[in-house]
């Protein structure tokens, strides 16, 4: 009995000591990141920014979850304040089949934010990885990070490990459930980082260098395949830019009858949805299920781009 209670007295000293260490560490992350979190006042007027960099924050019915909208939201709007800041997307696009990063970049493109002015990373599986990734791969020097409050200190803790002038603007708007459980998680989240921050492995995955000078459709991975109808042949393949261009003139609903008598030459394959483009008397006209709209001047020199 006494070896017991003695045994007891010693997993209770340790299980002391160890919660002693994480909160500790806990403590110290929060202190050293907490001091560089910003208003977004001053986010927009600091000099030599080399990009915002978005942390994913998983999906939701194909589009941002509402964590990742919120964080997408604020870097937007810091971007229209000054629009010559970069927009650096990092999140998990490691399957083939899930892919926070092009998702993100749409929703940024959507929104009015020129896609050369958006870079992806489609291996920031972690926020170690997407800040050691910034670094290592985009040569980062000085960034503005975007993500609500709770998980920010630990990304600005990072930051300031690898070498890198980090400032935090929180994008939290309004409290989710399951707060208390991401709460908990980054307690041991940031005894992680703080731990792959005195190591400082390489991320999960590497790559080329990518400079986030000139154009970010150079990190673009999706494609528009316009085809001709009766050949087969493809005549013309491009990169997201066009993608995103495309889906902002054909995922609105102001779709009508299908009316049009003109010829239906092409059928526009964007990312995996079919449209059929008919000419007729000088107009484009976009047929989707048997329901077509007229495009715009505008808009349709976009179409007629592709086609000649």
């Amino acid at each position: 009995m006494k070896k017991l209670k003695n045994f007891i007295k010693v997993l209770f000293v340790l299980f002391i000591f160890g919660l002693s260490i994480i909160l500790s560490v806990n403590l110290f992350v929060f202190s050293e990141g907490g001091e560089q979190i910003v208003l977004p006042y001053d986010a927009i007027n600091l000099n030599d920014v080399d990009c915002i960099l978005v942390l994913g924050a998983g999906l939701k019915n194909g589009g941002p979850s509402d964590m990742l909208q919120e964080r997408l939201d604020t870097a937007i709007s810091l971007y229209k304040e000054n629009s010559e800041l970069k927009l650096l997307m990092s999140g998990d696009h490691s399957r083939k089949d899930y892919d926070e990063v092009n998702v993100m970049k749409r929703y940024a493109v959507l929104n009015d934010v020129p896609s050369t002015n958006i870079f992806m990373d489609h291996a920031g599986i972690s926020t170690y990885d997407s800040l050691k990734r910034a670094k290592d791969i985009f040569h980062v020097k000085k960034v503005i990070i975007v993500t609500q409050g709770y998980h920010l200190s630990r990304a600005l803790y990072i930051a300031k490990s690898l070498g890198i002038e980090a400032y935090g603007v929180d994008a939290r708007k309004k409290t989710y459930p399951g707060q208390n459980m991401r709460e908990l998680r980054e307690v041991l989240a940031r005894n992680k980082d703080f731990i792959m921050s005195i190591f400082k492995p390489n991320p999960t995955m590497m790559g080329n260098s990518i400079s986030l000078e000139g154009d970010g459709n150079k990190t673009n991975d999706k494609y528009v395949i316009l085809t001709d109808k009766y050949t087969n042949e493809e005549s013309f393949s491009g990169s997201s830019f066009v993608v995103d261009k495309i889906l902002k003139l054909v995922n609105t609903n102001d779709y009508h009858d299908e009316k049009c008598d003109g010829i239906s030459k092409y059928i526009m394959n964007v990312n995996g949805n079919r449209y059929e483009i008919e000419m007729y008397d000088g107009e484009i006209h976009i047929i989707l299920a048997e329901k077509e709209k007229i495009l715009n001047k505008e808009d349709a020199e976009v179409i007629l781009n592709l086609i000649s």
